[in-house]
């Protein structure tokens, strides 16, 4: 008896680890299957502080994208007129030069205080043998392109007038590239200017890229019979309008 015990004891304590147990039953011709339920794991979960956590992944580069680039076209600069109304330097001639052959005869110009079209002074050119020619020359750089327009103004008082066997008064625009290539605009006056009058002149170039513009205002035209020095004409307020062409 004490051994039948034992054997069941031992037999259900190997079953509880199993899916199954067949236990023999005395007295039977053949064994008794029983399927005894298994008890699920039970599944343990990691706290949520333990969870994993995902890593941003840095986006991959981006291929360079060409990017076209459009140069702006070279801006020309534009000439301005250099003490256009005779008021600065120590002889109120500050960039003008004289043609050295209006020395000759003493037909060069000179400083006038009392008459002038506005401010203080103005220039006095002379109606006589060789008469007066005075210029101021402006680089131009980058230069100017084609087709560009440039007027040339001045204010002129000439209370006598001109003769074409003596001297008038004219005022000349001319442009120029640097070598050879030269053009010109020029009025010649022979009436008398008792009052203030605003001459000009315009050139329209599409020959040459303009590098340099000069003005001119003279009273040199004519084979001077007159020598005398009181037949004046008076310039003041020089003015340079420049539209430029497009290249």
């Amino acid at each position: 008896m004490k051994h039948t015990l034992l054997f069941w004891l031992l037999t259900i304590l190997a079953c509880a680890s199993l899916s199954s147990c067949t236990f023999p039953f005395t007295g039977s011709s053949s064994p008794v299957e029983e399927n005894l339920p298994l008890i699920p794991p039970v599944a343990t979960q990691a706290p949520i502080g333990n969870l994993p956590t995902a890593v941003p992944q840095a986006a991959a580069p981006k291929a360079p994208t060409a990017v076209a680039v459009t140069l702006a076209p070279t801006t020309p600069a534009l000439p301005v007129i250099q003490n256009p109304g005779f008021e600065n330097g120590p002889a109120f001639f500050d960039a003008w030069s004289e043609l050295p052959a209006t020395f000759q005869y003493g037909g060069q110009s000179v400083d006038e205080a009392t008459i002038h079209h506005s401010g203080k002074h103005s220039r006095k050119l002379f109606l006589r043998y060789g008469g007066s020619y005075i210029i101021q020359r402006i680089p131009v750089d980058p230069p100017l392109p084609l087709n560009s327009r440039l007027t040339l103004s001045t204010f002129v008082l000439m209370p006598f007038p001109g003769e074409k066997t003596n001297k008038d008064f004219s005022l000349e625009l001319v442009i120029g590239n640097g070598t050879a290539q030269t053009k010109n605009s020029r009025i010649d006056v022979y009436a008398a200017m008792p009052n203030w009058t605003q001459l000009s002149v315009t050139i329209v170039n599409a020959t040459f890229p303009i590098t340099w513009v000069e003005l001119h205002a003279m009273t040199n035209n004519g084979n001077g019979l007159y020598h005398g020095f009181d037949k004046p004409a008076y310039v003041d307020d020089f003015a340079l309008s420049v539209v430029p062409g497009q290249p």
